[in-house]
């Protein structure tokens, strides 16, 4: 399909000429998107060429203009499907890991620093100190099980 630049009437490919007003300077329209090509045979908006032909998915047969298929992921030219992604942890869920990580990683000089403090009582010191191994050792637990 391309666009009359004079009227914008949409006229078939193989047209020469203009049906509604005789001009015969035509601006193609992308495949892909749809969006006029003023300049050019590039799409602005998508990147497609304004004559290139969609291809074919072998496997789940969507059409398509990139390399790889967005349904299910085949590449073109590879001729193999492209892996499975992976179900990754979020970053968010790896994040706090880090950070509860790094406050509690280096649990001795949190417990020396605790002992030397003169505003708690010594069953509080031992309660924090406590506290921290606790976590440092859930955590180190929750890294290897997880293989962070």
């Amino acid at each position: 399909m391309k666009i009359c630049s004079f009227c914008n009437s949409e006229v078939p490919e193989e047209t020469v000429s203009c049906p509604s007003c005789g001009g015969n300077a035509f601006s193609p329209v992308c495949p892909n998107c749809g969006e006029v090509i003023r300049e050019g045979l590039v799409c602005p908006v998508c990147g497609v060429h304004a004559h290139q032909a969609p291809k074919s998915c072998p496997h789940c047969h969507a059409t398509f203009y990139t390399r790889v298929c967005p349904s299910c992921g085949y590449i073109s030219g590879l001729g193999m499907p492209a892996k499975p992604l992976s179900k990754k942890k979020s970053d968010v869920d790896t994040t706090i890991y880090w950070i509860l990580g790094y406050m509690f990683i280096f649990p001795i000089p949190a417990t020396i620093t605790t002992f030397r403090s003169k505003k708690h009582s010594l069953l509080v010191k031992i309660l924090l100190s406590l506290t921290y191994w606790t976590v440092y050792a859930a955590l180190s637990y929750l890294a290897v099980r997880n293989q962070l």
